[in-house]
């Protein structure tokens, strides 16, 4: 048979969807996802069952042209017998033929996909729009609403932080489309957001029982921001941003599905990083808007009938901003992001309506991106995207105690409190490893290193520059692989099926290798034989940096203390009494302390010698240990740092320029003082982890290669 990708079949005991990246285990009756280009490989193979598919056929029909190795087909193949549950010695779906190829054993059997319940008619985003498509839609929603009230009763309401590890997500959305702001309905069953696909704007209205999904609204000069339903879900709310012969205007409006009208509320050219949220009564919104004039952002509260605005509270200080604002269930509170553009943190803020003042949560935790209220107003869900606890957080009022919820960085979400499931929207990362040259002439020549199915992350070069270490990221496991950069060998060396790998570091003599992994809810450290690496050396929990000493058998360590998670922050902070830096021995697992406070990153130039970070925001400094007491110099570089190495005897700082460009600047620890003339400034777009093989005047970095954002539904395990 011949089919489409958007065709769903079925292949032994798997049903495939691939429209939604989906396997359907028919004899277990469970479902998992899979990655998008994976999905596109097990089509390819199915639709060409029978015959044997060349490596090279793959890459083009697959890969698109891009430049694969072998070994990422070869892996991939692997990941694909995987999540099938193949074989490569006994195969029963994917057989591999000696020099030729691959050859898909089963022939695959079409399906009889759900049939969609017909969608409306988009509607004009005029006022009053003639079209009364969604007149039905309405009446269809109340008449699921009450089916699904007295069918399927709602469960009580509870600020009970769901289990951490017992959550499973699905995708609601799977094309290479941006999908944003996901927002549910009161009862839990639509989830409204908005979606950027081939430069057409959408409103999305998605129905998470029947699995449909409705535009309604859809242009190509307009954005459709911030959605949300009113609390009868009669209505929703939403901004249009509007762009007409390069002038901007944005209006803020309300929908109402019955008589299908849209009308404009107010102009919003004020709107400012906000959520809209309803009061429970349905008369008002709460919105953040920006002052130019004074340069803070405050909140406000609108008027759904008259448009009239109300100013609530607004930043003292000149560059904070309330943002991405929510009404609290009793109406009494405003949760928001305590935002302060001088030194980028995120904190999470509390307007009180009965005193006017507003209070800060959570001081730890700085990098907070959106918060979301429980089913009271004792409970707040908040999403961090600090690297020792990216992810979703549920926040207890009354105790005052953090809960780890969900270990992945999310950018918008919300929660539906009586099921305890979130939707998400995920930056959909395909992040590979690449290598660059600089030429004599100044000019950088740059290939694709390793690319393949899973996210490949935090390349590490060997001293011999022969080797490269790297973590990948596929299906859920997290593990340490090497590339042998002179035969192209790959060798996975670690299998862990929970956690996640980071900062793979070398010996020195290329024997060892260390890293860490991110167990929640505490960090760990390994030490590993890099020949053999079931032989391990070491383990050490709550290491949040690593770094060889000027030894084989000597380790730095940033280690942020022996307490709880609910301590985290106080660890961070550096007021537990062990944490700090130490110097660890292999040999005799002993430990001398050189620093009394915690650092973000740490290395070692030589004997009492260090550069170290001492947080995600701050600059570089040298360290220098002179009688048991530290001394401080503050290093000169970019502003915005993002990532730093130090490599024979060469420091490269990645930040940003005066234009915001990505930069990489490399020097001598004896040039620092002057502008950067090693090799000048090399202007590069990557992401974040690399490393500078000087002598070769190559590095090797990470990037995101995709620009895709997807919803998930994350639901709590039964």
């Amino acid at each position: 048979m011949s089919l489409a990708i958007e065709n769903s079949f079925k292949i032994g005991q798997w049903t495939v969807d691939p429209q939604r990246h989906l396997l359907f285990d028919d004899n277990s009756h469970t479902q998992s996802d899979i990655a998008p280009s994976l999905m596109a490989l097990l089509c390819y193979l199915a639709n060409n069952h029978g015959k044997v598919i060349s490596r090279d056929e793959l890459i083009t029909h697959v890969w698109q042209g891009n430049v694969v190795s072998d070994e990422s087909v070869s892996r991939s193949i692997a990941f694909l017998r995987k999540s099938l549950g193949d074989s490569a010695k006994s195969p029963r779906y994917i057989k591999t033929i000696s020099k030729q190829g691959y050859q898909f054993l089963l022939e695959p059997k079409s399906v009889e996909a759900q049939k969609p319940i017909e969608t409306p008619q988009a509607p004009s985003t005029k006022t009053k729009a003639n079209s009364m498509a969604l007149a039905g839609l309405f009446t269809i929603i109340i008449l699921s609403m009450v089916a699904v009230y007295f069918i399927w009763p709602t469960p009580p309401s509870t600020d009970t932080a769901p289990k951490f590890g017992q959550m499973h997500k699905l995708p609601l959305s799977s094309q290479q489309n941006i999908n944003r702001q996901p927002r549910f309905s009161p009862d839990g069953r639509f989830v409204i957001s908005t979606e950027i696909k081939d430069r057409q704007n959408s409103l999305i209205l998605r129905d998470l029982t029947s699995g449909s999904k409705r535009v309604l609204f859809s242009a190509q000069n307009d954005r459709f921001v911030n959605p949300t339903f009113s609390p009868t879900s009669e209505d929703i709310a939403f901004a249009i941003l509007r762009r007409s012969d390069e002038i901007y205007s944005c209006d803020l409006m309300i929908y109402t599905f019955k008589t299908n009208d849209s009308r404009k509320l107010t102009d919003c050219g004020w709107m400012y990083y906000t959520n809209l949220s309803f009061s429970s009564d349905g008369k008002t919104l709460v919105a953040t808007q920006l002052n130019r004039q004074k340069a803070v952002a405050g909140l406000i509260e609108i008027n759904v009938d008259s448009g009239q605005i109300k100013k609530l509270v607004f930043p003292p200080k000149k560059g904070n901003g309330y943002l991405f604002s929510r009404l609290s269930p009793s109406n009494q509170k405003v949760a928001f992001v305590l935002y302060n553009r001088n030194n980028k943190t995120g904190h999470i803020g509390i307007y009180h309506y009965d005193t006017g003042q507003v209070t800060t949560l959570a001081p730890q935790f700085n990098r907070v991106q959106q918060v979301v209220w429980g089913a009271t107003d004792q409970a707040i869900y908040f999403s961090d995207k600090a690297n020792t606890g990216a992810g979703i957080w549920h926040l207890n009022l009354s105790t005052q105690k953090t809960t780890f919820v969900y270990n992945e960085l999310v950018k918008d979400f919300d929660v539906d409190p009586a099921t305890g499931r979130f939707v998400a929207n995920i930056n959909m990362k395909d992040i590979n490893i690449h290598v660059a040259e600089l030429q004599a002439d100044g000019t950088i020549v740059q290939k694709t290193l390793i690319n393949s199915i899973a996210d490949e992350q935090f390349p590490a070069l060997s001293h011999d520059a022969t080797r490269l270490a790297y973590v990948a990221n596929h299906g859920g496991f997290s593990n340490v692989w090497v590339k042998n950069l002179k035969t192209n060998k790959e060798t996975q060396l670690t299998h862990f099926k929970t956690g996640r790998a980071a900062r793979p570091k070398w010996a020195r003599d290329g024997k060892k290798m260390a890293f860490i992994r991110t167990n929640q809810p505490h960090n760990r450290l390994h030490v590993i034989d890099a020949h053999k690496p079931d032989k391990e050396f070491t383990t050490i929990e709550h290491v949040t940096d690593v770094d060889w000493h000027d030894s084989s058998s000597q380790l730095l360590l940033g280690y942020s203390g022996s307490g709880s998670e609910n301590e985290r922050g106080n660890a961070i902070n550096g007021e537990i009494e062990d944490a700090g830096v130490y110097l660890y021995d292999l040999a005799s697992q002993s430990h001398n302390k050189l620093l009394n406070e915690w650092v973000y990153a740490i290395t070692t130039v030589k004997k009492n010698h260090y550069l170290a970070q001492k947080s995600l925001l701050s600059g570089l400094n040298q360290v220098y240990i002179e009688n048991g007491k530290a001394r401080w110099q503050s290093l000169p570089g970019p502003k915005g740092l993002r990532n730093w190495n130090f490599r024979d005897g060469h420091l490269s700082i990645f930040g940003f320029d005066d234009k915001y460009h990505n930069t990489l600047s490399v020097n001598t620890l004896s040039n620092l003082q002057n502008q950067p003339t090693l090799e000048g400034l090399i202007k590069q777009p990557f992401d974040g982890a690399y490393v500078l093989d000087s002598k070769n005047r190559r590095f090797y970095y990470d990037r995101n290669d995709s620009k895709r954002m997807d919803l998930f539904l994350i639901e709590p395990l039964n």
